[in-house]
């Protein structure tokens, strides 16, 4: 095994087009070597199996945190981490993206519930879709679905955040999925 606390050999199986640029986002978490070859399912859909040497400690970290969340499998986790940074890639490179802008606001307060509604009708370029939940007598969440590009979903988000009485405002950045393998 060497003189590096390392594991011998991880397998990890992916469902990639782009195996270099995909497996390049892997290595700057993890010092080692790694080698692919590709194979094919009944589906057609490329697999690709590669190897990734890291510290002990962290392969036995990643493996708590995947089994916390039920995650069945490594390569599931991999696949997802390098989802979430092809989403981030979009959304850095200005490409049309989605989200959500979750808000949470006492709705018997004074206005709000107008001035969200007017907002939400001055944006509906970037706004597909909203859903209002009552959390309790008092207080509701809405979800506002939105689609544009990066700069006018964070606009949209920013003008929400202006809105006098609410409790909280949050963005959750997503994809289209038209880029995403």
């Amino acid at each position: 095994m060497g003189k590096h606390p390392v594991l011998a050999t991880s397998y990890v199986l992916l469902t990639l087009q782009n195996c270099r640029i995909q497996l390049s986002l892997l290595l700057h978490q993890g010092a080692g070597h790694w080698y692919a070859h590709p194979q094919t399912n009944e589906d057609k859909m490329s697999i690709v199996r590669f190897s990734v040497s890291l510290e002990k400690e962290l392969v036995s970290e990643f493996d708590r945190k995947i089994k916390a969340e039920r995650c069945p499998t490594r390569s599931k986790a991999v696949g997802d981490l390098i989802r979430a940074t092809l989403v981030q890639t979009e959304w850095q490179a200005g490409a049309e993206v989605a989200g959500a802008i979750v808000l949470v606001y006492d709705h018997h307060k004074r206005d709000v519930v107008k001035r969200l509604m007017d907002l939400q009708h001055d944006c509906h370029d970037a706004i597909i879709s909203t859903q209002h939940i009552h959390l309790d007598h008092d207080n509701c969440l809405e979800i506002v679905a939105v689609r544009g590009t990066p700069a006018e979903i964070e606009a949209v988000a920013k003008r929400l955040k202006t809105v006098k009485g609410l409790k909280h405002v949050s963005l959750a950045a997503g994809t289209t999925g038209a880029r995403m393998p």
